[in-house]
């Protein structure tokens, strides 16, 4: 319970950063597109690793990784060095392939996506005895209330 506690105030402590631009519409799943003036919140995933585990994601360029307790060693398919993150440290993905997020003790860390950034291909989380675990993501649908009385007027009109 103190883990859940520790865990809900460090998510009130981060901001989500201004959104970044682009020139060209980003593809986010099933086709939708979405312009780069379209102002997507970022998305917050907290997640608690155990001691040998890590995260493996792929094609995660522009995701955010933010320890908030914990040491972590982070390195990224054809990157040029390795990254050792203690608590209040990130790093933000900037290459495509695998990324590998590996807990040195127990850590807490908070997978940010960030606006404008397309979702990551795969995340999961590795345990020391290979159990694997995907996280699933997924960004908001904007939706109007209009159409949201629409739908609801056709299923009762159903009955």
């Amino acid at each position: 319970m103190k883990e859940e506690n520790d865990m809900t105030a460090t998510m009130r402590q981060i901001r989500p950063q201004p959104p970044h631009t682009r020139s060209s519409g980003v593809i986010f799943g099933a086709g939708r597109v979405a312009s780069a003036a379209q102002d997507w919140p970022s998305v917050l995933k907290p997640i608690a690793l155990d001691r040998g585990s890590f995260l493996r994601i792929r094609n995660g360029r522009g995701t955010r990784i933010r320890v908030t307790g914990g040491m972590l060693w982070a390195t990224e398919e054809n990157g040029p060095e390795d990254h050792m993150l203690s608590r209040g440290e990130m790093i933000d993905l900037s290459r495509q392939g695998i990324a590998i997020v590996f807990a040195e003790r127990p850590a807490r860390v908070v997978i940010e996506l960030l606006p404008g950034m397309p979702l990551p291909r795969v995340v999961e989380v590795v345990t020391a005895d290979g159990e694997r675990r995907r996280i699933a993501f997924a960004r908001p649908t904007p939706i109007s209330l209009s159409a949201i009385a629409v739908r609801i007027g056709a299923i009762i009109s159903r009955f």
